[in-house]
């Protein structure tokens, strides 16, 4: 169930990539109902601007330095447990999705997903 109209979902991107934080918040722009409220390049500044931000979704690659998406999850949900985790996954770590979702990640989406799918990612994670 998508939230009440007017209500904007806070969403914290992470991923080591900058150009897929660039690509992401340009197309999570056509989701009116979704707002990019921060960034962060690897695990541990994920943990960071969660604890700053309190984001409703987290936005997570999975493979990062220093700390991997899964792990991030799982610390993440150990201190916010209402917070929403999507997997940002290239498709072909099947391994990797599998302990991310065993970290609490909710959806999973593939980089480069359309607005559509994306947003429904979020979406479906807020809840």
């Amino acid at each position: 169930m998508p939230p009440p109209k007017g209500v904007l979902i806070r969403v914290l991107l992470v991923d080591d990539n900058p150009n897929v934080i660039a690509i992401t918040r340009l197309i999570l722009l056509t989701n009116e109902d979704i707002e990019v409220v921060g960034e962060a390049g690897d695990g541990d500044e994920s943990l960071e601007e969660v604890q700053r931000l309190r984001p409703d979704v987290v936005l997570m690659d999975g493979r990062m330095p220093r700390m991997d998406g899964a792990e991030a999850t799982r610390r993440i949900l150990r201190k916010f447990p209402g917070t929403g985790v999507v997997a940002l996954s290239i498709g072909d770590d099947g391994e990797l999705i599998r302990r991310m979702q065993q970290a609490g990640a909710r959806n999973t989406v593939l980089k480069g997903a359309g607005p559509e799918e994306l947003g429904r990612a979020i979406r479906t994670a807020a809840v």
